[in-house]
C-alpha cells in the first residue's frame, strides 16, 4: 500500500489566509475516490512539490491554495476562538502523551487504573475519555497493539506460541489466541501456518512497529510514481 500524506505549515498562509490558525476540521472521513476533482488537486501539488525545476515552489503553493479551498468548501470545520485552540491543544498533547506510554509500555502489565493515575484523573473519567477520544475502550486499543506485534513475530520468528505471548504482554497464550482472533479473524496458530491465504489480515493496524518498517520513495521515485497515477485516472480523460 502507498500512502500519500500532503501536510504544510499555516505559515504559508499567514498573510492571505490568517484565519486558517483557527480552523479545526471535523474528524468525518471521505473517500477521495467520489472526490474527483479534491484528489487530482492532491496528486497536483505533491507532484509540483517533487518536481525538479524552478517554478515547482509556486506551482506547489497554487495547488495547495486551491485544495484548502476545496476542502473548506467539502468539509465540516469550525472556528475556535482563543480559548477553544487551548483546549484543543491541551487535549492533543494528552493523547499523544497516552498514546505514546502505551506504544512504550504495552509488552509490561499496564492497565486503566495506571495511566488515569498518571494523567491525575479518575478511573470512571478517564475510561469515557480515552472512549470518546480513541474511538474504541482502552483494553481493546491495548491488545490491538499487541496483536500486531504478535502478527510481526509470527511472520517473522520460529518462537513458539507462549514465548510470543510474553513478548508481547499477554500473560499467556489463551489470552493472546482470544485478543487476536478478535483483531484477525483466525488463530496465531492458523495464522502462521496459513497466512499466505489470508490477505485481508495486510491492513493499516496500531503499532508503531509497522510504521518504523515503511518503505520511503527517493524524490524522483515519488514523482514518477504521482505522475503515473495521475496520469492513468484524469489525463486518459481528456
Amino acid at each position: 500500500m502507498k500512502l500519500l500524506i500532503l501536510q504544510f505549515s499555516s505559515e504559508i498562509f499567514k498573510i492571505i489566509f490568517p484565519q486558517l490558525d483557527k480552523i479545526y476540521f471535523e474528524s468525518h472521513p471521505f473517500n477521495l475516490k467520489n472526490q474527483p476533482e479534491t484528489l487530482k488537486l492532491l496528486l497536483q501539488a505533491a507532484l509540483s512539490y517533487f518536481a525538479d525545476d524552478k517554478n515547482n515552489s509556486l506551482r506547489t503553493h497554487g495547488y495547495t491554495s486551491l485544495l484548502l479551498d476545496r476542502l473548506l468548501s467539502i468539509s465540516e470545520y469550525s472556528i475556535l476562538s482563543s480559548s477553544e485552540q487551548n483546549k484543543l491543544m491541551d487535549l492533543q498533547e494528552r493523547m499523544e502523551r497516552i498514546s505514546s506510554y502505551i506504544h512504550e509500555n504495552y509488552v509490561h502489565k499496564i492497565s486503566l487504573e495506571m495511566i488515569a493515575s498518571h494523567e491525575g484523573l479518575s478511573r470512571t473519567y478517564f475510561s469515557h475519555f480515552f472512549k470518546s477520544n480513541f474511538g474504541i475502550n482502552f483494553n481493546e486499543y491495548l491488545n490491538k497493539i499487541r496483536s500486531e506485534k504478535a502478527r510481526t513475530l509470527l511472520s517473522s520468528s520460529k518462537d513458539n506460541l507462549l514465548n510470543i505471548a510474553y513478548m508481547c504482554g499477554f500473560s499467556d497464550i489463551r489470552t493472546l489466541n482470544t485478543a487476536f482472533l478478535k483483531s484477525y479473524g483466525v488463530l496465531p496458530k492458523e495464522f502462521r501456518k496459513n497466512s499466505v491465504l489470508f490477505p485481508n489480515l495486510n491492513y493499516m493496524t496500531f503499532n508503531q512497529d509497522k510504521i518504523d518498517n515503511q518503505v520511503f520513495y527517493s524524490d524522483r521515485g515519488s514523482f514518477d510514481i504521482l505522475q503515473y497515477y495521475l496520469e492513468k485516472n484524469f489525463e486518459k480523460n481528456k
